[in-house]
């Protein structure tokens, strides 16, 4: 994630992230694609482009536990894995963290590292893609949603260990 951009993270499927509809998306689209929120059965994000202050975050945080309590009511925790920019970590954005309960995972300050998370979501794939060739683009589509069906719901649970 660039700092300073975000996105609003929707419950649905995992491999709607990865995938997009567009071949095409500028530098900004990708490095945004990194900011996800994984309920065991999934995830989806919504683009979002616009610069995020500690305003814009907690109005995002509050719009999330909406959606959170509509489509998922008997979820009973929210592990939420964000980096330590300023927006994520202000006085408001605590508040409300504390105020709905959630579970932050820990992530280092200042670390060079990708996120903890990156290196369980990406490496799997990585080897279930090796050496496979695709003709076109649906075919590379397809294989990604295949990787994330055989994918027990432990593995989604190892995200945040």
């Amino acid at each position: 994630m660039r700092a300073g951009y975000s996105t609003i993270t929707t419950p649905s499927a995992l491999s709607g992230f990865l995938v997009g509809k567009s071949r095409q998306c500028s530098q900004r689209q990708i490095s945004s694609r990194r900011n996800v929120c994984f309920p065991s059965s999934g995830t989806r994000k919504a683009c979002c482009t616009t610069r995020v202050n500690a305003t814009t975050y907690f109005n995002q945080l509050a719009s999330l536990a909406l959606v959170l309590r509509e489509k998922r009511p008997r979820l009973s925790a929210v592990h939420l894995l964000h980096d330590n920019a300023r927006p994520h970590v202000a006085k408001a954005t605590q508040a409300k963290l504390q105020e709905l309960s959630w579970d932050t995972v820990s992530h280092p300050p200042y670390s060079p590292d990708i996120a903890p998370s990156d290196y369980h979501l990406f490496r799997p794939l990585k080897l279930f893609l090796k050496e496979k060739r695709f003709a076109k683009y649906e075919d590379l589509k397809m294989a990604v949603f295949d990787f994330f069906d055989t994918q027990s719901e432990r593995w989604l649970v190892g995200l945040f260990q």
